[in-house]
């Protein structure tokens, strides 16, 4: 008589204790990387930001004294502020609202003021008396405002992220009334830190010698 003995095999598996277990680690692990990655991503961000603050405020440092440096000349203009002649680029003996632009603080902004005419035929002439008593801008603005055929262009560039400012403006000219020198100082806030600036400059390409003070034009054209 044969016997045959069955033969069991058992497999073993995973309690619930040991799936609950492993369930905990595993969350807090995927929270720990998950934080981590947050983490990464906005470090990224604000490092970009940064970036993108250092281009802005270097590009604007060197727009101010470049603009500043090749200007024709310069005019004292109401509160502090100046306009410079940029060049008689028609030849016609005149200082039109096209070849002006308009350094202008605005509580605690500097503005840099252009005006682009469709025609420049058209711009409007001023004397430099109009210009230093505030009338060019006043006029070349409102201009901008009723017409499609100018446009008040501020060439200053706005950071998008806004983290930094130009505030604390001042301008001095010196050796009136050829005005050829400048100072501009300006606290600069990038990422909430703040940096005074300071810019000393000779105008290289001064038409002095073409302004008349008395008639308030330039006597002659200034190709060079």
């Amino acid at each position: 008589m044969y016997r045959y003995a069955s033969k069991h095999v058992w497999r073993k598996g995973f309690t619930l204790v040991e799936l609950l277990v492993a369930l905990t680690v595993s969350s807090i692990v995927l929270g720990a990387v998950g934080t981590l990655a947050f983490a990464m991503g906005a470090a990224n961000k604000s490092l970009e930001q940064a970036n993108k603050a250092q281009v802005y405020s270097r590009f604007s440092t060197l727009l101010l004294r470049d603009t500043l440096r090749y200007a024709r000349q310069a005019f004292v203009t109401p509160d502090g502020n100046i306009a410079l002649w940029k060049a008689d680029n028609n030849s016609d003996g005149w200082i039109d609202g096209s070849e002006l632009i308009f350094f202008r603080v605005a509580g605690q902004d500097l503005h840099l003021h252009e005006f682009a005419f469709t025609d420049p035929e058209v711009a409007p002439v001023f004397t430099i008396a109009e210009i230093e008593d505030g009338t060019a801008y006043s006029e070349l603005s409102q201009l901008a405002s009723n017409s499609t055929n100018v446009d008040n262009r501020q060439t200053l560039p706005d950071c998008p992220e806004d983290t930094f400012t130009i505030s604390e403006v001042t301008f001095t000219i010196l050796d009136p009334p050829a005005n050829k020198y400048l100072n501009l100082t300006y606290k600069l806030t990038e990422n909430g830190v703040a940096t005074k600036y300071q810019v000393n400059t000779r105008l290289r390409c001064s038409a002095d010698n073409l302004i008349d003070y008395i008639a308030g034009t330039i006597v002659q054209d200034d190709d060079y």
